[in-house]
């Protein structure tokens, strides 16, 4: 006779959090699919369950940890890739999973090269 290990859910932060979050994405998402998208679809799968971002894997709520698990994975393998269309998606995803499962305090956000005010360019002798 074999035995299966239960399943465990994931814990995440609460789905009130989650929406809020969501909303924060929801403008970006309407206009790119960028990270602002994949940080929408990632909330949007969570709160509501369905295929996930990047796996297309069909869940319903609440969803199993490995599901989870599958997911940061997809997202680990597209961004161990050279750079292209899908990274900003990719890294979305990864964050926003990582933040919701309170492995990370701040919320996910798109990081935006800014240069320093002020700062001048070097003089070359």
């Amino acid at each position: 006779m074999t035995h299966s290990a239960p399943i465990r859910n994931a814990h995440l932060r609460p789905q009130a959090v989650l929406i809020r979050e969501r909303e924060v994405h929801a403008p970006g998402a309407r206009r790119e699919a960028g990270f602002d998208r994949g940080a929408y679809d990632t909330l949007t799968w969570l709160v509501e369950g369905g295929s996930g971002p990047l796996t297309g894997e069909m869940v319903g709520l609440p969803l199993p940890a490995a599901v989870i698990v599958h997911e940061l994975a997809a997202a680990e393998a597209v961004l161990s890739t050279a750079p292209g269309r899908c990274h900003a998606y990719a890294g979305a995803v990864l964050e926003t999973l990582m933040w919701a499962e309170m492995v990370t305090p701040e919320p996910p956000r798109a990081l935006v090269p800014q240069s320093p005010a002020g700062e001048r360019s070097p003089h070359l002798p």
